[in-house]
């Protein structure tokens, strides 16, 4: 089992993501881009604010 992101726990960081998520409801790549990170999520098994935590990590 993947083990939980420390980050994770920051509430700035989800208001963050939250606010890409809201945003995309006005932008049609930004939704789906963020649906295609939520099935990447889903396939790991993960949160997709972990999923978002690893992409901004690994750049």
């Amino acid at each position: 089992m993947t083990k939980p992101f420390p980050v994770i726990k920051s509430k700035f960081f989800i208001d963050v993501v939250d606010s890409l998520v809201e945003l995309s409801c006005q932008d049609a790549q930004l939704a789906n881009e963020i649906k295609q990170l939520d099935q990447l999520a889903q396939q790991k098994n993960i949160t997709f604010y972990e999923i978002i935590y690893q992409i901004l990590h690994k750049n």
